[in-house]
């Protein structure tokens, strides 16, 4: 022992007097079972960073245990976690069956749980689903259950990792029901109070002792024994202000608030409230079983769906990032398709004056394992990794290989695949139901209606609305590490609201709750509308029936977007809060005008030739705007309720439009909202070159008027001049980028499919683009090629 650590241990006996002092009058009855002996086990990975032990951690509490004296004998058992690195894998692996079949068997009175801090801190929505697991099965059994803070040793007090695991653990604890033992504060007590060196060589062993002494000052609410300070490994002053830092994290960790605010993690909700949700989906199927029963739950919302895929891309030339998009989902591999932002669009860079949508990556669980127990063995390593890529690419997880074992452990024929190597058509439901709960924070309770088959010829009773409860449990706890699940269920059929048409809100809860609930009813934008009730009573019988709202205008100005919402209020903290809101639009006048406007009329290398277009009144709808330029459409933009702030344009002039200064652009919309439906815009914009020189940009292959023989492989090739430092060179098939050069040539293969596809029989444009180091941007005149019908082909539309 060093001289300092005397000295602190010195200073520490001075107030010794303080730490005799019990912390409550009377120590608890630890007897939980009373089967006249006192069992805790410790369940945890052998070694903690820092080398803190668990075994060690074990001793050191059975043997204050045993030196307080208590009537009962008591044991406190090691119990390792096997191969798995978190809880979580331990409880749904097979592996560990026989070990938690002891474990509950009901001989225990306490289970201490202590997860490793990188877990904690790196994966907490897995060390929740651990510890969630974990208690529920224990405290079925009549099992008190706590959990361990712990944290690799600091070297200093300043160190703040032990708060920010903390943070973590009691706010798992209290979504858990579990109480929490502050053993990581010890050590930092003893450091913040010179009684130990944040160097000392016993500072693993130390920590140890730390870890029990807390643990027995929590449990049992009393001072340390002074048997207990008698230990082979230091001296009995060391003890002595170990007990005391001991005791003052107990006492300290009791009246202090760890965590405020929402947890915000990787599994997380980001709600996009919209009467037609727009989804992006990075996979090319057709027949996509996923975005099928994804539709279905649409349609039993009365919601309207709006689908991209590459698919649009490859044939129509549907850029990914004209529009705003509420969710994209995929697998691994469709995500790594998505991330890589030059495909499947003819923009350099991605817009950013634009809402983000929800992106969310799942991982699928291996087909062909019949029984499951395959993917459960795997469960925690395929989890890990995929959250890991989630994270590290700032996607929202979603948790569905968790969902699955979730839906195994309650009925093991969810699971168990009907068509060999095929998922069932419940758990693709449940997958589906739990994207929905991420992009809107809504439970969907399945309808009555038939759900799609894709796999399944029948679909047993009850399946589809198991799975889909699962499912949306699974994801509301992990975004909020709280466990007590219960909301407000807010249905509506209508959306446009006017005097002859009221609007109408259904509202139920979701569960019975413990007590009464008050749902209140209001508007977002005060005074506009007229609500038949603006509270509603639920009771813990009448809670499953709805209950419905009439809303009525109370205002005559025109179109007009507002929210009605509601928000439970009760002393059951399972529903109080919850809440939900829907969209409405109030006085729709289909006969007012509307119109698309650009932010100026000029373009040259100095101002750029991107220009803002924005409509004036705000859509009620998805608007499709098709920019014209040379007689070709160059770009499709759309706007809507969410954005209608402005997109950028980009303009290609000729040489010719150079010479004449100026460049005629037509804008020819379509939309559902009939104040911009058919209407075309007509606009002439100055084009200025400001004395840079204007290079010739030319398509030379195929030639204007070409014929070719079909289907065909066609290669595209243009050319540029010299005359000015060439950036860029691009080819275009209508408004589809094919492809793009930084050198004067550029050849690429004309494509309107999957790549290494056939044109078919029709007519087809291309033009090119030259953009200079000078900023000045260029295009070529438009030329036409015609794909025939080969002399002979049974099928020449046929790629």
């Amino acid at each position: 022992m060093t001289r300092t650590e005397h000295i602190c241990i010195g200073f520490a006996l001075v107030v010794t007097g303080m730490f005799l002092a019990p912390l409550s009058a009377s120590a608890k009855n630890l007897d939980v079972n009373g089967d006249g002996m006192v069992r805790l086990a410790v369940l945890s990975v052998p070694q903690h960073p820092g080398g803190v032990e668990a075994e060690v951690l074990c001793s050191d509490l059975e043997n204050m245990f045993k030196a307080s004296k208590m009537d009962v004998p008591v044991r406190v058992s090691f119990v390792p976690l096997g191969n798995n690195r978190t809880l979580m894998g331990w409880w749904y692996n097979p592996e560990s069956q026989p070990v938690r079949g002891q474990l509950f068997s009901g001989q225990f009175d306490y289970l201490l749980l202590a997860e490793t801090d990188d877990i904690v801190s790196g994966y907490p929505e897995f060390f929740f689903e651990g510890v969630r697991a974990v208690a529920r099965e224990a405290n079925g059994r009549g099992i008190r259950v706590a959990l361990f803070v712990m944290a690799k040793p600091a070297n200093s007090f300043r160190d703040t990792r032990a708060e920010s695991i903390a943070a973590t653990v009691y706010r798992v604890g209290d979504g858990c029901g579990v109480e929490v033992i502050p053993a990581a504060f010890g050590w930092q007590e003893a450091l913040k109070h010179n009684r130990m060196t944040g160097d000392s060589p016993v500072k693993a062993r130390a920590s140890a002792f730390l870890s029990a002494a807390t643990a027995y000052c929590q449990l049992t609410g009393e001072r340390l024994p002074k048997d207990a300070l008698e230990a082979y490994w230091t001296t009995k002053k060391t003890t002595t202000v170990l007990a005391l830092s001991a005791r003052d994290a107990v006492l300290n960790e009791q009246v202090r608030k760890h965590y405020a605010g929402p947890f915000q993690g990787v599994v997380r909700i980001e709600p996009h409230i919209k009467k037609r949700l727009k989804v992006y989906v990075p996979n090319t199927v057709e027949d996509d079983p996923l975005r099928q029963n994804l539709q279905s739950i649409l349609d039993a919302t009365f919601q309207d769906g709006f689908w991209k895929t590459p698919s649009d891309w490859y044939l129509s030339g549907f850029d990914r990032y004209a529009m705003s998009f509420d969710l994209v989902y995929g697998d691994r591999q469709q995500m790594e398709q998505y991330l890589d932002t030059t495909l499947h669009t003819s923009v350099s860079a991605p817009p950013t004056n634009r809402p983000q949508p929800c992106v969310a990556v799942f991982c699928r669980t291996p087909e062909g394992d019949a029984d499951g127990l395959n993917t459960l063995r795997t469960l925690e390593p395929m989890l890990l990794e995929s959250y890991d890529y989630a994270k590290s690419k700032g996607l929202i997880f979603v948790p569905y290989p968790l969902a699955w074992a979730r839906a195994r452990y309650e009925n093991p024929k969810l699971v168990k695949e009907v068509v060999p190597g095929r998922t069932n058509d419940w758990l693709t439901y449940m997958l589906a139901n739990m994207l929905y709960t991420l992009v809107t924070d809504r439970c969907q309770p399945p309808s009555e209606k038939e759900k799609p088959h894709s796999v399944n010829e029948t679909h047993p009773h009850g399946y589809h609305d198991t799975c889909a409860r699962i499912g949306y449990e699974t994801v509301v706890q992990l975004a909020a590490l709280s466990e007590p699940v219960n909301t407000v269920l807010l249905r509506s059929e209508t959306y446009r609201i006017d005097a002859l048409n009221p609007g109408f809100a259904s509202v139920r809860l979701l569960n019975r709750p413990d007590r009464d609930v008050r749902v209140f009813c209001a508007t977002d934008v005060p005074g506009i509308a007229a609500l038949s009730r603006e509270s509603l009573a639920f009771t813990p019988d009448n809670y499953d029936i709805e209950q419905t709202v009439r809303i009525l205008p109370a205002t005559n100005t025109p179109t007009l977007f507002f929210h009605f919402m509601v928000s439970a209020q009760s002393e059951d903290n399972a529903i109080d809060g919850a809440n939900d809101l829907r969209p409405f639009l109030l006085n729709y006048d289909g006969n007012g005008a509307g119109e698309l406007v650009f932010a100026t009329n000029t373009v040259s290398p100095a101002t750029g030739f991107q220009v803002l277009l924005r409509p004036v009144q705000r859509p009620c709808d998805m608007v499709s705007a098709h920019i014209v330029q040379h007689g070709q459409v160059s770009d499709e933009i759309y706007f809507g309720q969410d954005h209608f702030s402005g997109t950028l344009v980009r303009l290609y002039p000729t040489g010719t439009d150079f010479k004449r200064g100026t460049l005629p652009v037509s804008v020819n919309v379509s939309s559902a909202d009939q104040r911009f439906n058919g209407k075309r815009f007509d606009f002439v914009f100055r084009v200025e070159s400001i004395g840079v020189p204007v290079p010739t940009v030319r398509v030379t292959v195929p030639e204007d008027g070409e014929v070719i023989d079909g289907p065909a492989f066609v290669t595209a090739r243009a050319e540029t001049d010299v005359t000015n430092g060439v950036d860029s060179l691009a080819v275009y098939l209508g408004s589809k980028r094919l492809g793009r050069s930084a050198t004067p040539v550029c050849s690429v293969a004309v494509e309107q499919g999957p790549p290494q596809s056939r044109l078919g029989v029709g007519e087809y444009t291309l033009w090119a683009a030259a953009t200079t180091t000078n900023r000045l941007v260029v295009s070529s005149a438009p030329i036409t090629f015609r794909v025939r019908k080969a002399s002979g082909a049974p099928n020449a539309d046929t790629p």
